[in-house]
Protein backbone atom coordinates (compact mmCIF):
# COMPACT_ATOMS: atom_id res chain seq x y z
CA UNK A 1 0.00 0.00 0.00
CA UNK A 2 1.62 3.35 -1.12
CA UNK A 3 1.30 6.19 1.11
CA UNK A 4 -0.56 9.50 0.78
CA UNK A 5 0.17 12.92 0.36
CA UNK A 6 -3.23 14.52 0.16
CA UNK A 7 -6.08 13.48 3.11
CA UNK A 8 -8.77 10.86 1.51
CA UNK A 9 -11.72 12.91 2.56
CA UNK A 10 -12.68 16.14 4.11
CA UNK A 11 -13.72 13.97 7.39
CA UNK A 12 -10.23 12.76 7.66
CA UNK A 13 -9.03 16.17 7.00
CA UNK A 14 -10.95 17.30 9.77
CA UNK A 15 -10.21 14.63 12.28
CA UNK A 16 -6.81 15.83 11.55
CA UNK A 17 -3.97 16.95 14.56
CA UNK A 18 -2.44 20.06 15.10
CA UNK A 19 0.29 19.48 11.71
CA UNK A 20 2.18 22.23 12.31
CA UNK A 21 3.11 20.64 15.42
CA UNK A 22 3.04 16.70 14.62
CA UNK A 23 7.01 16.24 14.08
CA UNK A 24 7.49 16.36 18.25
CA UNK A 25 10.38 15.26 19.80
CA UNK A 26 8.70 11.80 20.63
CA UNK A 27 8.41 11.36 17.25
CA UNK A 28 12.22 11.18 16.67
CA UNK A 29 12.80 9.24 19.35
CA UNK A 30 10.34 6.63 17.67
CA UNK A 31 12.12 6.40 14.61
CA UNK A 32 15.45 6.13 16.53
CA UNK A 33 13.67 3.41 18.13
CA UNK A 34 13.63 1.25 14.85
CA UNK A 35 17.12 2.54 13.86
CA UNK A 36 18.67 1.13 16.84
CA UNK A 37 17.10 -2.40 15.71
CA UNK A 38 19.38 -2.72 12.45
CA UNK A 39 23.34 -2.78 12.24
CA UNK A 40 24.73 0.96 11.56
CA UNK A 41 25.30 0.27 8.09
CA UNK A 42 22.00 -0.70 7.63
CA UNK A 43 20.10 1.78 9.55
CA UNK A 44 18.45 3.27 6.29
CA UNK A 45 15.80 0.15 6.87
CA UNK A 46 14.28 2.02 9.39
CA UNK A 47 12.84 4.93 6.74
CA UNK A 48 9.11 2.63 6.01
CA UNK A 49 8.81 2.30 9.74
CA UNK A 50 9.58 6.18 9.99
CA UNK A 51 6.91 7.17 7.11
CA UNK A 52 4.36 4.84 9.34
CA UNK A 53 5.31 6.58 12.00
CA UNK A 54 4.56 9.94 10.15
CA UNK A 55 1.87 8.68 8.73
CA UNK A 56 -0.05 7.34 12.08
CA UNK A 57 0.55 10.68 13.76
CA UNK A 58 -1.20 12.66 11.07
CA UNK A 59 -4.29 10.49 10.41
CA UNK A 60 -3.93 8.22 8.21
CA UNK A 61 -1.72 10.63 5.20
CA UNK A 62 1.30 12.26 4.90
CA UNK A 63 1.82 15.94 4.01
CA UNK A 64 4.33 17.18 2.35
CA UNK A 65 5.50 19.02 5.35
CA UNK A 66 6.23 16.12 7.11
CA UNK A 67 8.02 14.30 4.49
CA UNK A 68 9.83 17.07 4.37
CA UNK A 69 11.01 17.35 7.79
CA UNK A 70 12.12 13.47 7.41
CA UNK A 71 14.50 14.31 4.82
CA UNK A 72 17.41 15.91 6.72
CA UNK A 73 16.90 13.13 9.21
CA UNK A 74 17.41 10.69 6.66
CA UNK A 75 19.95 11.85 5.09
CA UNK A 76 22.13 11.67 7.77
CA UNK A 77 21.22 8.64 8.50
CA UNK A 78 22.39 7.59 4.89
CA UNK A 79 25.50 9.65 6.10
CA UNK A 80 25.88 7.33 8.95
CA UNK A 81 25.68 4.35 7.04
CA UNK A 82 27.96 5.15 4.01
CA UNK A 83 30.85 6.30 6.53
CA UNK A 84 30.22 2.62 8.07
CA UNK A 85 31.67 1.09 5.40
CA UNK A 86 35.22 3.18 5.56
CA UNK A 87 35.02 2.20 9.13
CA UNK A 88 34.90 -1.33 7.89
CA UNK A 89 37.35 -1.30 5.10
CA UNK A 90 40.75 -0.93 6.52
CA UNK A 91 39.69 -4.00 8.88
CA UNK A 92 38.43 -6.02 5.76
CA UNK A 93 41.09 -5.43 4.47
CA UNK A 94 43.56 -5.92 6.99
CA UNK A 95 41.91 -9.50 7.69
CA UNK A 96 44.33 -12.04 7.08
CA UNK A 97 46.57 -10.37 8.87
CA UNK A 98 44.29 -10.07 12.07
CA UNK A 99 43.11 -13.72 11.33
CA UNK A 100 46.81 -15.23 11.92
CA UNK A 101 48.43 -14.22 15.15
CA UNK A 102 44.71 -15.26 16.79
CA UNK A 103 44.74 -18.34 15.04
CA UNK A 104 48.75 -18.71 16.82
CA UNK A 105 47.54 -17.58 19.92
CA UNK A 106 49.41 -14.36 19.66
CA UNK A 107 46.84 -11.85 20.90
CA UNK A 108 49.28 -9.02 21.53
CA UNK A 109 50.60 -8.94 18.16
CA UNK A 110 46.74 -9.78 16.49
CA UNK A 111 45.00 -7.05 18.94
CA UNK A 112 48.22 -4.47 18.18
CA UNK A 113 46.76 -5.29 14.26
CA UNK A 114 43.37 -4.21 15.17
CA UNK A 115 44.66 -1.32 16.74
CA UNK A 116 46.10 0.06 14.00
CA UNK A 117 43.15 -0.58 12.08
CA UNK A 118 41.11 1.17 14.12
CA UNK A 119 43.38 4.25 14.39
CA UNK A 120 43.69 4.53 10.33
CA UNK A 121 39.83 4.05 9.98
CA UNK A 122 39.32 7.22 12.76
CA UNK A 123 41.97 8.81 10.15
CA UNK A 124 40.11 8.38 7.28
CA UNK A 125 36.56 9.36 9.07
CA UNK A 126 37.84 12.43 10.45
CA UNK A 127 39.51 13.34 6.93
CA UNK A 128 35.97 13.35 4.95
CA UNK A 129 33.97 14.74 7.78
CA UNK A 130 35.67 17.55 7.55
CA UNK A 131 36.00 17.53 3.86
CA UNK A 132 32.53 17.43 4.14
CA UNK A 133 31.75 20.12 6.78
CA UNK A 134 33.72 22.57 4.48
CA UNK A 135 32.38 21.52 1.57
CA UNK A 136 28.27 22.08 2.89
CA UNK A 137 29.25 25.28 5.83
CA UNK A 138 32.58 27.25 4.62
CA UNK A 139 31.59 26.84 0.49
CA UNK A 140 28.41 26.60 1.23
CA UNK A 141 27.56 23.51 -1.45
CA UNK A 142 23.77 24.13 -2.88
CA UNK A 143 21.27 21.60 -1.79
CA UNK A 144 17.32 22.25 -0.87
CA UNK A 145 16.75 23.43 1.90
CA UNK A 146 15.25 20.44 3.24
CA UNK A 147 18.26 18.03 2.29
CA UNK A 148 20.62 20.21 4.10
CA UNK A 149 21.91 19.31 7.69
CA UNK A 150 22.72 21.67 10.39
CA UNK A 151 26.09 21.58 11.55
CA UNK A 152 25.05 19.59 15.01
CA UNK A 153 23.50 17.06 12.87
CA UNK A 154 26.79 16.44 10.69
CA UNK A 155 28.87 16.09 14.10
CA UNK A 156 26.62 14.18 15.36
CA UNK A 157 26.77 11.91 12.75
CA UNK A 158 30.37 12.15 12.72
CA UNK A 159 30.11 11.23 16.87
CA UNK A 160 28.39 7.74 15.79
CA UNK A 161 30.72 7.32 13.09
CA UNK A 162 33.90 7.16 15.24
CA UNK A 163 32.47 5.30 18.33
CA UNK A 164 31.63 2.81 15.38
CA UNK A 165 35.06 2.45 14.61
CA UNK A 166 36.33 1.62 17.95
CA UNK A 167 33.14 -0.50 18.53
CA UNK A 168 34.36 -2.58 15.76
CA UNK A 169 37.70 -3.12 17.74
CA UNK A 170 36.31 -4.53 19.98
CA UNK A 171 33.74 -6.86 18.21
CA UNK A 172 36.83 -7.83 15.44
CA UNK A 173 38.59 -9.09 18.77
CA UNK A 174 35.79 -11.19 20.13
CA UNK A 175 35.07 -12.11 17.00
CA UNK A 176 38.78 -13.43 16.25
CA UNK A 177 38.56 -14.90 20.10
CA UNK A 178 35.39 -17.09 19.24
CA UNK A 179 33.40 -15.16 21.83
CA UNK A 180 30.39 -14.33 19.19
CA UNK A 181 27.87 -15.53 22.16
CA UNK A 182 29.37 -12.74 24.78
CA UNK A 183 29.55 -10.27 21.54
CA UNK A 184 25.58 -10.93 21.01
CA UNK A 185 24.55 -10.24 24.60
CA UNK A 186 27.19 -7.00 24.23
CA UNK A 187 25.02 -5.54 21.54
CA UNK A 188 21.47 -6.60 22.67
CA UNK A 189 22.08 -4.40 26.30
CA UNK A 190 23.44 -1.88 24.15
CA UNK A 191 20.92 -1.38 21.82
CA UNK A 192 18.27 -1.42 25.19
CA UNK A 193 20.66 1.09 26.66
CA UNK A 194 20.27 3.33 23.52
CA UNK A 195 16.48 3.02 22.77
CA UNK A 196 16.47 3.96 26.57
CA UNK A 197 18.52 6.86 26.12
CA UNK A 198 16.70 8.15 22.96
CA UNK A 199 13.23 8.51 24.84
CA UNK A 200 14.88 9.83 28.15
CA UNK A 201 16.85 12.34 26.37
CA UNK A 202 14.52 13.34 23.70
CA UNK A 203 11.54 14.12 25.89
CA UNK A 204 13.88 16.36 28.32
CA UNK A 205 15.84 17.85 25.50
CA UNK A 206 13.97 17.90 22.05
CA UNK A 207 16.22 18.09 19.08
CA UNK A 208 19.01 18.26 20.82
CA UNK A 209 18.31 15.07 22.87
CA UNK A 210 18.32 13.37 19.82
CA UNK A 211 21.64 14.19 18.91
CA UNK A 212 23.18 13.09 21.96
CA UNK A 213 20.92 9.98 21.82
CA UNK A 214 22.13 8.85 18.47
CA UNK A 215 26.18 9.56 19.04
CA UNK A 216 25.70 8.49 22.75
CA UNK A 217 23.98 5.41 21.43
CA UNK A 218 27.15 4.41 19.61
CA UNK A 219 29.08 5.53 22.26
CA UNK A 220 27.63 2.75 24.58
CA UNK A 221 27.84 0.01 21.93
CA UNK A 222 31.83 0.87 21.56
CA UNK A 223 32.67 0.91 25.53
CA UNK A 224 30.32 -2.39 25.91
CA UNK A 225 31.81 -4.22 23.43
CA UNK A 226 35.74 -2.84 23.98
CA UNK A 227 34.86 -3.97 27.85
CA UNK A 228 34.19 -7.62 26.95
CA UNK A 229 36.60 -7.47 24.57
CA UNK A 230 39.60 -6.77 27.25
CA UNK A 231 38.10 -8.94 29.65
CA UNK A 232 38.24 -11.90 26.94
CA UNK A 233 41.75 -11.20 26.41
CA UNK A 234 42.23 -11.45 30.03
CA UNK A 235 40.91 -14.99 29.75
CA UNK A 236 42.77 -15.40 26.88
CA UNK A 237 46.24 -14.04 28.06
CA UNK A 238 45.37 -16.60 31.42
CA UNK A 239 44.64 -19.64 29.54
CA UNK A 240 47.86 -19.12 27.36
CA UNK A 241 49.85 -18.31 30.25
CA UNK A 242 49.08 -21.61 31.91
Amino acid sequence: MGFRTAPMSSAAAAEAVDRDNLFTPETPAEIETWCAKYPAEWRQSAVIPALHILQDANGGWLAQQQLDDLAAYTLVTLIIMAMTMISRALFQALLPEISRPFASRDYRRGTRIINFAMVGSIIMLVAVYVGLFVVLFVFNLPLPVKYSPTPLLLIMAGTANLCDALFIRGAWILTRLKKTGVMAIATTLSAAATISLSFLLVRALGDLGLVIAVAGGFGILAAVSNAAAWWQLRIAFDSKAT
